[in-house]
């Protein structure tokens, strides 16, 4: 986290405000929930295996990280181009 405060301030904002990561964290409980929420028992437990859980958090980063990442590309460069062509901007939320 610090290194990526430093190189957004060193390359695109020296003014940039850590008071932003604030709503990105708010958003990643908020994610963090909803992909508990689609299988919760992945949850290692006092004297659980950890073959199961491990295997599931390392493919769920490999898998669902880039995801992620790409929707939020997808959402960036769609934002981009309507507010470049002067287009309505619809709610993150209906």
């Amino acid at each position: 986290m610090t290194d990526s405060t430093l190189q957004l301030r060193k390359y695109i904002d020296p003014d940039f405000s850590t008071d932003v990561l604030t709503g990105f964290a708010q958003w990643a409980w908020g994610l963090s929930e909803q992909i508990y929420a689609a299988g919760e028992d992945r949850v290692p437990r006092p004297g659980d295996d950890m073959v199961d859980p491990t295997r599931a958090a390392i493919l769920g980063t490999l898998l669902i990280e880039p995801m992620l990442m790409a929707l939020v590309r997808t959402a960036l460069a769609a934002r981009s181009v309507r507010i470049s062509a002067d287009m309505p901007l619809p709610p993150a939320r209906e």
